[in-house]
């Protein structure tokens, strides 16, 4: 009797850890890809910013 207790507790156990361990997963994924999403944005702010500094400098030389 107590050992099938035991076994079914033992499971039991087994499937919470075996669920935690998913969802720890997932998340670490989906953190690691907004992580490349958030780097990817950020480089194509710098390019943009970089884009524009160049674009005023040769207005301003068309101008000149």
């Amino acid at each position: 009797m107590n050992d099938k207790k035991l076994a079914a507790t033992d499971y039991t156990l087994r499937g919470i850890l075996a669920i935690l361990a998913i969802t720890i997963i997932v998340l670490f994924v989906t953190s690691v890809i907004s992580g490349v999403i958030a780097i990817v944005l950020l480089a194509l702010a710098i390019g943009l910013i970089i884009m524009s500094i160049v674009g005023f400098k040769r207005l301003k030389r068309m101008f000149q």
